[in-house]
């Protein structure tokens, strides 16, 4: 279940807990697979901004994201990561006091068919429906609302006497927008200003979609 933080978030500061539920250790199982996955030590601190949810609603494709085998935007669990990625907020609601949006995100995946998950969306967290998914946070970097929008997301593990984490990030574009030299730099710049490594976002090829 989502809940909300006031104001910015932390991204070593939220969503930590030891894996002792055997979902859970089989989800680090199959990420610890891949070194891409799971890094040692605790997630970088990542500052988002304060989201206004009813600005950041609609539609959203994905244009860059951290590549591995999973696809959490998506949610498609252990499986290589999708193409064609596109995620809708729609229809700002209140649970419990928070605002929150429906979310319905799709891709495409190496056969071609399409994978969709739903969920809910608040301004610092996505909880997405499906097996060994947890409530990831979602740190809006930046965003200008119209154009486009620099994501980050970091989950935080106790496991084996040690901290371990992962982390993605994506930058998405508003549906038939085209980037440009600025956009690019200042979608860039958000990771780069807070020491999130820019140079591993993997820019996507839409041309079949």
């Amino acid at each position: 279940m989502l809940t909300a933080t006031a104001g910015l978030l932390l991204a070593t500061t939220c969503l930590c807990k030891p894996l002792e539920d055997p979902q859970d250790l089989h989800q680090l199982e199959n990420q610890l697979r891949d070194d891409s996955i799971m890094e040692p030590g605790f997630c970088p601190t990542a500052i988002g901004i304060d989201l206004d949810l009813s600005l950041f609603s609609g539609k959203w494709i994905e244009a860059a994201r951290y590549p591995n085998v999973t696809a959490p935007l998506v949610g498609s669990g252990f499986r290589p990561d999708l193409r064609c990625v596109a995620a809708q907020y729609d229809n700002v609601s209140r649970n419990n006091n928070i605002s929150m949006l429906r979310v319905t995100n799709t891709g495409l995946d190496e056969q071609g068919d399409e994978m969709v998950i739903k969920g809910h969306l608040n301004a610092t967290a996505i909880d997405l429906e499906g097996r060994d998914l947890l409530v990831e946070p979602f740190i809006v970097l930046d965003t200008d609302y119209t154009s486009f929008a620099s994501v980050y997301t970091c989950h935080l593990y106790l496991v084996f006497g040690g901290v371990v984490h992962r982390q993605f990030g994506w930058v998405l574009l508003r549906d038939n927008v085209k980037l440009n030299e600025e956009m690019t730099s200042r979608a860039l710049d958000a990771f780069s200003h807070q020491n999130l490594d820019s140079l591993r976002l993997l820019w996507s090829d839409d041309s079949n979609c």
